[in-house]
C-alpha cells in the first residue's frame, strides 16, 4: 500500500479534501480525545468487572459465560459504528453525542443495581456497548476527515485520550452535512479485494487483542500468585504502555508508513502472545504486559488511518460509513475471541485459555 502522502495533491483538487489542520481541525482533535475514556474505558477494564462479577455477583457462572458480558460490550462498541458512521456522513454528530451521553450513563446508573447475570448483561453489555458505539466510530471519522499529511499525528493524540475539552463538541464549528444523501452500506466497497482483506485481517487481530485484557489480572492472580492489587496493576501497565504505542504511532507512521507500522504492530503483538503462553514467572510476565502493551497501542492507533487511505476510501465524505462497515466486521472478531478462550477448561492452573 503507498504511502498516506503520496495521494495528497489528489485531494487538494477535491472540493471534498480536508483541511488537514488549522486551528478549527484541532478543536476537533482535542474535543474528540476525551470520548476514549467514555467509549474504551469498559472494554479496557473488562478483566477488572470480570474478577469482580466472577467473585462476587456471579460466582456460579464460568469464566466463558461471564465473558460473554465484556465481548457483548465491546462488539457492539465497534459494529454499531456501521450505523453510526452514516449518521456521521450525514452530518449528525450532535445528536449522535446526545445520545450517547444518555445510554452510557443510564447504563452505568443500571448496572450499580444489577444483581443478576441477564441484568448486568442489559446494563453493562447492550445499554453502555451501544451507547459508547453511537460516538467511537464518528470520533475517529471527525478526526480523519481533518488531516490528509497530518493525520497519523492527530489520530495518535486522539487515541491516547484525555480528561478536558469536551464541551469543544458542542462550541467547535459542525461538520457540514452533504448536499446528496448516501446509503447507510457501500455495497460496491464489497466488491473491492482490498476493502474485503483488510476487513478479514482486522477479524483475526481483534479476535486476540482482546484475550490478555480479559485475562491478564486472572493469571497474574491465579497462576504467579500475585496479589490482586498487583494483578489488576499489571493491566494498568498495559494500558499504560499502550498510551505511548498510541502515541509513538504518530512518530513511525511518517517514518515507515502506516501500513508497514500497523503490520509490525500486529506480527510483533501476535508473536508477544504466543511466547505468553511459555511464561511462568512475574518479570517475563510484566515484559510482556509492557511489550503487547506498547505495539497494540501502535495496532489500535494506525488501524483507522489505514481505513482512511484513498485505497480504502476513496473520498473523505465516505470515511465515516466504511469506518463503520470495517469496525463491523473487526466486532465479529471481538465478540467471539475471548468466550472461546474461556471455554478451555481450567483445571486450576489457569492457564488453559492460554492455547486460544
Amino acid at each position: 500500500m503507498s504511502e498516506p502522502n503520496l495521494p495528497c495533491r489528489h485531494r487538494a483538487q477535491s472540493p471534498t479534501a480536508p483541511p488537514d489542520g488549522g486551528t478549527v481541525a484541532w478543536l476537533f482533535v482535542f474535543a474528540a480525545f476525551p470520548l476514549l475514556f467514555t467509549t474504551w474505558s469498559p472494554s479496557m477494564s473488562a478483566c477488572v468487572f470480570r474478577v469482580f462479577y466472577q467473585r462476587k455477583l456471579l460466582a456460579g457462572y464460568s469464566p466463558s459465560v461471564i465473558s460473554w458480558i465484556g465481548t457483548v460490550n465491546s462488539a457492539f462498541l465497534i459494529s454499531t459504528g456501521v450505523l453510526a458512521g452514516p449518521l456521521f456522513d450525514r452530518g449528525f454528530v450532535r445528536h449522535l453525542m446526545v445520545l450517547c451521553s444518555i445510554m452510557v450513563v443510564l447504563g452505568q446508573m443500571m448496572l450499580s443495581l444489577s444483581t443478576s447475570y441477564y441484568q448486568i448483561m442489559l446494563s453493562h453489555g447492550f445499554c453502555v456497548g451501544i451507547g459508547a458505539g453511537l460516538i467511537y466510530v464518528p470520533a475517529i471519522a471527525m478526526v480523519n476527515t481533518q488531516f490528509a499529511t497530518k493525520r497519523a499525528l492527530a489520530m495518535g493524540i486522539f487515541k491516547s485520550g484525555a480528561s478536558l475539552a469536551l464541551p469543544f463538541l458542542f462550541l467547535g464549528k459542525p461538520v457540514p452535512k452533504p448536499k446528496n444523501v448516501r446509503s447507510i452500506i457501500h455495497w460496491h466497497a464489497l466488491k473491492e479485494y482490498t476493502f474485503c482483506a483488510y476487513g478479514f485481517g482486522n477479524f483475526l487481530i481483534f479476535m486476540g487483542y482482546f484475550i490478555p485484557l480479559f485475562y491478564v489480572p486472572y493469571f497474574a492472580i491465579g497462576y504467579l500468585g500475585t496479589s490482586q492489587e498487583l494483578g489488576f496493576g499489571l493491566l494498568a501497565a498495559l494500558n499504560g504502555a499502550s498510551l505511548f504505542g498510541r502515541i509513538g504511532s504518530a512518530l513511525l507512521s511518517p517514518r515507515f508508513g502506516v501500513s508497514r507500522s500497523l503490520l509490525g504492530a500486529a506480527i510483533v503483538s501476535s508473536i508477544a502472545c504466543f511466547v505468553w503462553m511459555g511464561i511462568n514467572s512475574l518479570a517475563g510476565f510484566v515484559a510482556f504486559c509492557l511489550l503487547f502493551g506498547f505495539f497494540s497501542g501502535v495496532l489500535i492507533s494506525a488501524n483507522p488511518i489505514v481505513v482512511a487511505h484513498p485505497v480504502i476510501s476513496p473520498t473523505p465524505s465516505v470515511i465515516g460509513t466504511r469506518l463503520g462497515m470495517q469496525w463491523f466486521a473487526t466486532s465479529l472478531g471481538v465478540l467471539v475471541g475471548a468466550p472461546m478462550a474461556g471455554r478451555y477448561p481450567l483445571d486450576g492452573a489457569f492457564d488453559g485459555y492460554l492455547e486460544a
